[in-house]
């Protein structure tokens, strides 16, 4: 169809409201949201999940989804826990000139027989996962995802995300500079969130919190430290109990909100 056949045909003028909707609202919390709301009318999908991947880590960060609370440990606790370090993601993050729009199931890439279906994938109960891959000007990388549990997506539907990617770029691009980069720089500047969230921890606890939210695993504050993996465990145990927490995921909720910009938005949101 010729262009100005489209832009004259007056069942486009939604489509261009939406998009536009999309923009007018890109540095509001709820755009990942939107964004998995207005995609459902291109591809139809259950889930999302928006990811952090800051550079060099393998890591992420979950900034918002939509996930219920009764399937927390089947999609991040496990994840964070291990899962995310043979995520076949991950090969496509940094990527010069890589794909930016990344199907992931069994049936189209190496994923049924790894240890990452195994233990964890497969617990999710999806059939097809759709991957937004969007570098940022600072070397991190977001990460929209969608989830299908009916049918694996169509080699036309990848079509139709591959051409609304770069709108999806573009709105999570001004969402990550308006919504998050203040926040994230916040948090990774040594004690600025903790100051005001762990008065009760000790330095000790507070260096750990502040090693936990950049990214570090178990093993790796360990070795940074100079401590042994379960005196580590020991310490995590103890910020836990006196913050009223139970995970790493609130964890980093907890800190992220607090050092969120002064509008008050949460940068990551446990729903």
């Amino acid at each position: 169809m010729r262009l100005n056949n489209l832009l004259s045909n007056p069942e486009i003028l939604p489509w261009h409201e939406q998009v536009a909707d999309l923009y007018d609202h890109s540095s509001d919390q709820d755009l990942p949201t939107r964004i998995s709301e207005w995609l459902k009318e291109v591809v139809c999908h259950e889930a999302f999940i928006l990811k952090l991947y800051d550079t060099g880590s393998e890591l992420p960060i979950i900034i918002s989804h939509d996930i219920p609370q009764s399937r927390h440990e089947a999609y991040f606790e496990r994840y964070l826990a291990d899962a995310y370090r043979y995520d076949p993601l991950l090969l496509h993050l940094g990527m010069q000139g890589g794909s930016k729009v990344v199907q992931i199931n069994s049936e189209t890439c190496a994923l049924k027989g790894s240890d990452y279906y195994s233990s964890y994938y497969r617990g999710l109960a999806l059939r097809d996962e759709v991957d937004f891959v969007v570098p940022l000007t600072d070397g991190a990388s977001l990460v929209l995802s969608i989830g299908r549990k009916g049918s694996i997506a169509s080699r036309e539907e990848i079509h139709m995300l591959e051409n609304v990617y770069a709108i999806i770029k573009g709105v999570l691009g001004n969402y990550y500079k308006h919504s998050l980069d203040k926040g994230r720089s916040a948090v990774v500047r040594q004690g600025t969130a903790i100051g005001e969230v762990g008065a009760t921890l000790t330095a000790r606890e507070r260096e750990i919190v502040d090693l936990m939210i950049s990214g570090r695993c178990t093993k790796d504050l360990a070795r940074y430290l100079g401590i042994s993996v379960q005196t580590v465990k020991v310490h995590r145990r103890n910020i836990y109990s006196k913050l009223g927490i139970n995970t790493e995921l609130q964890l980093c909720s907890l800190f992220l909100a607090r050092s969120s910009p002064a509008r008050g938005t949460e940068l990551l949101t446990l729903n």
